[in-house]
């Protein structure tokens, strides 16, 4: 193995090995999820604002402890 390749190699192994960031689900839908035109409020990148409570139950799909989650919300808050 050439001295290149060595390099390469040890750039990706490295790569693989490294802790990667820890994100809870909700956290990560923020910067990811961007709702449809479609909706009739909040259409763009996803906000919490009003929603707060849609993010704890989503947050307990990180724990790995956890198995079933289980919700009792109203009609039309933002379940969908």
């Amino acid at each position: 193995m050439n001295t290149a390749c060595r390099r390469d190699f040890l750039k990706d192994f490295s790569r693989w090995v490294a802790d990667r960031p820890t994100l809870l689900p909700s956290q990560w839908a923020l910067g990811t999820v961007t709702l449809p035109a479609s909706e009739e409020r909040g259409q763009g990148p996803l906000s919490w604002s009003g929603r707060e409570f849609c993010a704890e139950p989503l947050d307990c799909f990180a724990d790995p402890i956890v198995s079933d989650v289980v919700c009792c919300f109203g009609s039309q808050i933002g379940k969908t």
